[in-house]
């Protein structure tokens, strides 16, 4: 009889499951070698980042339920994901079909199976990694002819395409700015990112991003408040723009039509601190906790919006890399604070 190892063994799960034995599939409350052929994972109500910690057997597929995709655990080898509100029907069904999968493997090295899939992963990433760098060159080609064009069209007195001109070149700023964010999370994946550290003034990095985003956007007003004097860390420039952009990215896409965003850049102690503070939409408390998971989305942001849930798994990654941290408060229907915290560079750092 198959046997399918739950965790945590007082999951709530349990009951639903019941229909399993009808199907001469048993749940187990621990795991003895060898009598397993599938663990099931409770994560409701747990950060994805949880599964790890369980204490799932190494190399037995795991069926995992969770608010949101689980992230990736050393020794967890995933097979299935399913929301935590599925259906006792649906919820037995993948259950059965996992059992019926890992037992269509037969006797294969579950070692073997764990080393494979890894493989497979590390495949997925370095793809995505060789795509998003093949992008950019094009990419490049385009603002390159765009700015080309724009310097041309200044030299005229009255030129109906110098608008047009000004948004591709900004747009391929901004598409080029989301490959890099998608580089990113593939180097993250692959534990390959690698900082180009240099003094850089935070009061500066933010007032052009500022007119930046100002530039492309009339649906919010951005303001920027920070002292006359720079504010300067150690650290890699693009990427520290790439995190800042990606928390004024949320703040304008969550915020009502003619809303003001915040931004500040001040200095506390020993730490440069960043805070992007809007009037959105808010974010509940219970998502809060997972709100830096990779691909997690908050529970009242519309299928509809844009967004796969890895820009801020990816600038608190690079905010500790740093030796930072990003913070969020949020009220729902009142909007949300985002805090980065970053060493400041020590005295006589000046930024180029």
């Amino acid at each position: 009889m198959p046997r399918v190892l739950l965790l945590p063994p007082a999951s709530s799960l349990r009951a639903a499951l019941a229909p399993l034995a009808q199907h001469d599939i048993e749940l187990a409350a621990a795991a003895e070698p060898g009598t397993c052929q599938l663990v099931l994972a409770d994560l409701a109500g747990q950060p994805a980042a949880a599964l790890g910690t369980l204490g799932a057997p190494q190399g037995l597929p795991v069926l995992v339920v969770s608010s949101a995709p689980p992230a990736p655990a050393h020794g967890c080898w995933v097979v299935g994901w399913l929301p935590a509100d599925a259906a006792p029907a649906e919820l037995c069904g993948a259950v059965r079909a996992a059992v019926g999968a890992c037992a269509a493997r037969g006797d294969d090295d579950p070692a073997l199976l764990l080393q494979q899939a890894a493989s497979v992963a590390q495949k997925k990433d370095e793809f995505i990694s060789h795509i998003a760098h093949d992008l950019k060159n094009p990419m490049a080609s385009i603002k390159g002819y765009a700015d080309l064009m724009r310097r041309r069209s200044a030299k005229l007195e009255e030129d109906p395409n110098r608008k047009g001109l000004e948004i591709i070149s900004t747009q391929v700023s901004r598409m080029t700015m989301l490959l890099d964010q998608l580089l990113d999370f593939s180097r993250i994946s692959l534990d390959r990112m690698i900082l180009d550290s240099r003094p850089i003034d935070l009061v500066a990095l933010a007032q052009r991003l500022v007119e930046d985003l100002q530039a492309t956007s009339k649906r919010h007003t951005l303001q920027l408040v920070a002292p006359p004097h720079p504010v300067v860390v150690l650290a890699d420039e693009t990427r520290i723009r790439h995190l800042l952009d990606a928390l004024l990215q949320n703040a304008m896409q969550f915020s009502p039509q003619q809303g003001t965003i915040v931004i500040s850049v001040a200095s506390d102690g020993g730490a440069a601190v960043v805070r992007v503070v809007d009037r959105g939409i808010g974010i509940p408390p219970a998502d809060l906790p997972h709100i830096f998971e990779p691909f997690y989305r908050a529970s009242n942001v519309e299928e509809s919006r844009p967004g796969a849930g890895v820009g801020l798994f990816v600038a608190q990654h690079v905010a500790q890399r740093h030796q930072g941290q990003i913070m969020v408060e949020s009220v729902v229907g009142e909007g949300s604070t985002f805090t980065v915290c970053l060493p400041l560079a020590p005295e006589g750092d000046v930024a180029s």
